[in-house]
């Protein structure tokens, strides 16, 4: 069996702000999170993954002592919408921009707390 520790599989919706699984993303129940995968003049899972990435990349390094698996966990709980029925979140790109710009998170003991 390959061994998927570490990956984080992503699907891409139909644009920026859409809970809807895009016509050509693969809807699988091994899913994590999706994204939009539409960019100007194009289309495509290939777009979504990098941005799930860079969000994990980005909360990463404001958290470095958390491991992959709970920056995951964060993202999910902060920065997704609700995905359509039965569907994962899809990371919420404006939420995530605006908190990072504020430079707002700070860890809590057994929590994490976004500051207005």
């Amino acid at each position: 069996a390959l061994d998927t520790t570490g990956v984080v599989v992503v699907g891409a919706t139909s644009g920026e702000g859409s809970t809807r699984p895009a016509d050509y993303s693969r809807v699988h129940s091994n899913n994590q999170i999706y994204a939009s995968g539409e960019v100007v003049g194009d289309s495509g899972s290939s777009f979504a993954a990098p941005r799930v990435g860079a969000a994990l990349a980005a909360l990463h390094a404001q958290h470095p002592e958390e491991d992959s698996q709970q920056v995951l966990a964060l993202l999910k709980e902060k920065f997704t919408l609700s995905g359509e029925q039965g569907q994962p979140p899809v990371l919420d790109a404006v939420a995530l921009r605006q908190a990072l710009e504020k430079e707002s998170f700070q860890g809590a003991q057994g929590g994490w707390l976004l500051h207005p």
